[in-house]
């Protein structure tokens, strides 16, 4: 029996691979909302084993749109991670 899990991953990873191919901006915004209203634990877990390379893309886009204050708000929540996680180890 397939585990229900890995199919609704592969689901997600599925529609956002289409999200980002055909509506780039509806998906870094998305990728915003989700980035801000994750908590930091979560976030932590997910992404801070990538490193920097996790934020670049998005803090690029909205510093092309000129839309500064998601990128300072994205800037701080990446130090908070990555600092957070360079403390514990």
């Amino acid at each position: 029996m397939e585990d229900p899990n890995k199919k609704q991953k592969s689901l997600v990873e599925s529609l956002m691979a289409y999200m980002m191919k055909n509506h780039y901006e509806d998906y870094m915004n998305l990728k915003y909302d989700v980035l801000i209203n994750t908590s930091e634990s979560v976030i932590k877990q997910n992404y801070a084993p990538f490193g920097e390379e996790v934020f670049k893309d998005i803090i690029a886009f909205f510093e092309e749109r000129e839309e500064y204050e998601k990128c300072q708000t994205l800037v701080d929540l990446k130090k908070k991670i990555l600092n957070k996680e360079k403390k514990v180890h």
